[in-house]
């Protein structure tokens, strides 16, 4: 990302005009705010009552990355990034719906609902089990209902 390059574009903003051109077509501006905004900010994720029983999860994109808030048998709120440890493949399709175990399509490596891997097929004894990449711990405020969260990778 090329920030030198984002303020030569603000800097040739001429007072009482609309920003120019560049920042609304430039790859670096994109890139900026993915990171920036997205990926550094508390973002409204859902609601509680979305992920009300034990498997029900919300899955949706927040920018570039793909997300999943998923209500565990313990009855917490957590968020993923709803890829696969194995080939990065999308787990639970966008929307939201119930599942018992959280299971990709593409080799069918399953998840426990606080992603744990549970299962690996025939690569199991390739690859430790561990919990998934937490997109974060989501924040909910109980008198509202709402679910925030920030997307960023765990370290």
């Amino acid at each position: 990302m090329d920030l030198a390059a984002i303020a030569t574009l603000f800097g040739a903003r001429r007072p009482g005009h609309a920003l120019p051109q560049g920042l609304y077509l430039d790859p670096n501006t994109l890139a900026f705010d993915m990171t920036a905004i997205f990926g550094e900010s508390w973002l409204l994720a859902g609601f509680e009552a979305e992920v009300r029983a034990p498997g029900d999860y919300l899955s949706m994109m927040v920018g570039h990355w793909p997300i999943l808030i998923v209500r565990g048998r313990d009855g917490e709120i957590r968020g993923f990034h709803n890829s696969c440890r194995h080939r990065g493949s999308v787990v639970c399709p966008p929307g939201n719906g119930s599942a018992a175990r959280l299971t990709c399509p593409y080799h069918r490596w399953t998840y426990d609902l606080n992603g744990k891997l549970l299962a690996a097929g025939a690569d199991a004894g390739r690859f430790r089990q561990g919990r998934s990449r937490a997109a974060a711990d989501p924040s909910r405020d109980g008198r509202r209902g709402d679910v925030h969260l920030p997307v960023r990778d765990a370290a």
